[in-house]
């Protein structure tokens, strides 16, 4: 995504085609990595092109609209043929379990357009130190912004760098939108991330544009170390931070694996002891299975998974018939031990509780021909990502 960014803005200084095209293959490469968001910085990318030709009246304009139009669709047709390749010979489920653009598969939080607008200010928020560097980087962001506007208003600048300025900075506006799309429907917050760049790329952008007059070069030095001195600030707070965690109650210490872990003492001493259970209880090359969704104990343990199905939860609309083949799988491979987190039982929406509200016919299968081995953690609070962990162990009845 940087690299469409790159090309545009090299494109606006000299519309050279070969800028063009370098933009077109980063977001050729973008839609093999994100497909939604690469279709949207496809569209973006050109209608930004046509928009920088005519504005900056470019006498190959009408050429470069026909050519840049013909690639555009060429990349969507390619990006469709190659994903349509590599899909086209596995069930419909899967295919929609893989491509969850439907909201029946996913677990939006949707919140009101004033809470996305917090929840984007909270996101900003924990990227500064403290309130001083915060405030700070803000004021002065918002004098650049002011004065960006006064000098692009300016009769005296340029009508080229007007335009230019003009059109990077709208460039970088929409890309927002175009990244951001899956937080503003979803209300993710973690989404956010997309777009943590380019807001970047605009702080140093307004930065530019405001001390572009040669009298304001030494605003424009301030203006620098301030910024970098707020990252600077962010980067010794946070280790800071961090050596609050180097101690043996965060120690996480299995075999080879050997880091300090925010997660509590509670979490690590649940995975350890689930992980030493399943070690001592099945041999190296053995096959198990975790529910619903614990792939770190196929890491953690080096035991592989009896299925390829890894994720369990009523928004991924597990089917009958993808039941019945991870039974298979289950059989298959003979797998004599279950791990069952407490995520298994979850409140938040799109979740479910499995064995009544999706995976009936699994959770009958494990119930007939498995019992509780040993439990450990935390089965009395509602588990989460990273906290309140449980897990019990399943083992094949006698």
């Amino acid at each position: 995504m940087l690299g469409v960014i790159l090309f545009f803005m090299k494109y606006l200084k000299a519309p050279q085609k070969k800028y063009a095209f370098g933009g077109y293959f980063c977001v050729l490469i973008l839609l093999f990595v994100r497909l939604n968001i690469g279709v949207a910085v496809l569209l973006t990318y050109c209608i930004f092109l046509l928009l920088a030709d005519y504005a900056n009246r470019n006498p190959l304009t009408h050429q470069n609209r026909v050519l840049y139009v013909w690639i555009t669709i060429g990349i969507g047709l390619t990006a469709f043929l190659v994903y349509f390749s590599l899909i086209k010979q596995i069930p419909a489920y899967a295919i929609f379990q893989c491509f969850p653009y439907s909201s029946s598969f996913r677990t939006d939080i949707a919140p009101s357009w004033s809470d996305k607008i917090l929840q984007l200010f909270g996101f900003l928020n924990r990227k500064f130190s403290n309130i001083g560097t915060r405030n700070l980087f803000f004021v002065l962001m918002a004098a650049c912004l002011v004065q960006s506007i006064l000098f692009l208003k300016d009769k005296q600048t340029p009508r080229k760098t007007k335009i230019n300025y003009t059109l990077s900075l709208s460039f970088l506006g929409i890309m927002i939108f175009a990244a951001g799309h899956e937080f503003l429907l979803s209300g993710v917050a973690y989404r956010l991330y997309w777009i943590l760049p380019i807001l970047i790329l605009i702080a140093f952008f307004l930065i530019d544009i405001a001390t572009k007059k040669q009298n304001l070069w030494l605003a424009r030095m301030i203006l620098i170390f301030v910024f970098l001195f707020t990252i600077a600030s962010k980067h010794s707070s946070q280790n800071k931070i961090d050596d609050t965690y180097r101690n043996p109650f965060h120690l996480f210490s299995i075999g080879k694996n050997r880091v300090y872990s925010y997660q509590s003492f509670p979490w690590i001493s649940t995975v350890s002891a689930t992980v030493d259970f399943i070690k001592e209880h099945t041999s190296e090359g053995e096959k198990i299975f975790a529910v619903p969704f614990d792939p770190i104990y196929y890491f953690l343990s080096g035991r592989d998974s009896a299925t390829r199905q890894l994720i369990f939860f009523e928004h991924k609309n597990i089917t009958e018939e993808q039941q019945r083949n991870i039974i298979a799988g289950i059989k298959k491979h003979n797998v004599n031990l279950i791990v069952l987190s407490n995520r298994s039982i979850e409140p938040n929406p799109g979740m479910g509780i499995f064995g009544k509200t999706y995976c009936r016919t699994l959770n009958d299968y494990i119930v007939k021909h498995y019992e509780v081995a040993a439990a450990f953690g935390d089965w009395v609070n509602p588990g989460g990502w990273a906290w309140n962990h449980g897990t019990k162990i399943l083992m094949r009845k006698k």
